[in-house]
């Protein structure tokens, strides 16, 4: 389910727990997100603190999961100098229709990185 094997098996299943309760919510922004031609790209951040990227979306007492989510854009990741190459992002960057596209961030853990995790988990 994930790409990234930098991640402690049990933080990815805290991960992918806390997905399965906002998955829903966050595909039904992307949708809104591409449809209002916002972007093509959406990006949700996804951390255990408030971060300064992008809007706030949903809280950690809202969806009674472990991290806050916030929605973005590539554009805001190109804009911020997050991602320099904007092309081999996109060749990594999975359909928004089936995948949301995360950003992990946790300094407790000093890890930052995408993964995607299919909606289908539904």
């Amino acid at each position: 389910m994930h790409q990234n094997l930098l991640l402690d098996t049990e933080y990815i299943h805290i991960i992918e727990k806390d997905f399965l309760e906002v998955a829903s919510s966050l595909q039904e922004a992307s949708s809104r997100i591409r449809i209002q031609r916002i972007s093509e790209h959406p990006i949700f951040i996804v951390s255990p603190t408030e971060v300064n990227i992008g809007i706030l979306f949903i809280t950690q007492e809202e969806a009674k999961t472990s991290h806050y989510y916030f929605a973005s854009r590539l554009e805001e990741f190109v804009e911020r100098k997050f991602i320099i190459d904007t092309q081999k992002f996109l060749e990594i960057y999975k359909n928004p229709e089936e995948y949301a596209c995360l950003f992990i961030i946790n300094t407790e853990k000093k890890y930052k990185d995408f993964i995607f995790l299919p909606f289908s988990t539904l």
